[in-house]
């Protein structure tokens, strides 16, 4: 992940670094900054992952066990998983980390100016964070392309009141790189800048991802009005199978030659100095 070394070209790294990943999610920016710890001699240190839902957390839990058996995890360097809100990180001392971040997290936040500030107030002077938003967010799309094929009305995203509305709001957030960037630097943060990332989302496991969109406030915000009875795994299986309406557009080979879902996305990754 492009956020990872990011967060630590150009800048000091020392043996011992804590870290900490708001809104996790299931652990691909931990995973990438330990990977990149294991490029230092001798490192030590903690590593704290968080989201407020504990889906992701379990699922975090997952990937990282995975990661410490490939031998991705240093091992001078502790993971601790844990429940917490962006906005309210109180179990984290001021100053207490080298090095934080968030990936596209900060849209689900309740206050976000009040979770910049949290995410400054745990860095230590001099300490390094990375915040990452979606520029374009391809999943919007793919979610909106399902949602037509279950025939559900489609989005009035000019009624402030509807589904479609409320997650155009959630990722309208940190869209733009000027105002992302005076956000942080409302928040305390100096030295940001705005890198714009391309990310190729693939994956196989197509059950695995509708769990997490159905899991997302923000991404199942299109589907709400399906009915309760909805087969979700068979009717989304049916969209993505060979000859099914979203297969065209959505799938295409992986490395190994099978077919895997494929979304495009545009990130804005904003690194910034505490």
């Amino acid at each position: 992940m492009e956020a990872a070394r990011l967060l630590f070209e150009g800048h000091v790294r020392d043996t011992a670094v804590s870290f900490l990943d708001v809104a996790a999610g299931p652990a691909t920016l931990a995973v990438e900054v330990l990977k990149q710890l294991s490029k230092v001699d001798s490192v030590t240190g903690r590593a704290f992952v968080t989201d407020s839902a504990q889906g992701m957390l379990d699922a975090a839990r997952a990937r990282l066990d995975a990661a410490r058996l490939t031998g991705e995890v240093p091992p001078g360097v502790a993971v601790e998983c844990a429940l917490a809100d962006g906005c309210d990180l109180g179990a984290f001392a001021d100053g207490s980390m080298t090095h934080a971040g968030v990936m596209f997290g900060i849209m689900f936040y309740s206050d976000v100016a009040k979770g910049l500030r949290e995410l400054r107030r745990v860095l230590r002077a001099g300490g390094r964070a990375v915040v990452g938003t979606w520029r374009r967010a391809g999943v919007a799309e793919l979610i909106a392309d399902f949602a037509r094929f279950l025939g559900l009305p489609p989005p009035d995203a000019a009624d402030p009141a509807s589904p479609a509305a409320a997650a155009e709001r959630m990722l309208s957030i940190g869209r733009d790189a000027d105002a992302l960037a005076a956000d942080l630097r409302s928040a305390g943060f100096s030295g940001v800048s705005v890198h714009e990332v391309p990310v190729t989302f693939v994956s196989s496991d197509l059950p695995g991802f509708l769990a997490v969109v159905r899991g997302n406030p923000g991404m199942r915000l299109p589907l709400s009005a399906a009915p309760a009875e909805t087969d979700w795994e068979g009717r989304w299986a049916a969209f993505l199978a060979p000859g099914g309406p979203g297969a065209a557009k959505w799938m295409a080979p992986s490395a190994d030659g099978t077919p895997a879902l494929t979304v495009e996305f545009l990130a804005n990754v904003a690194v910034a100095t505490a």
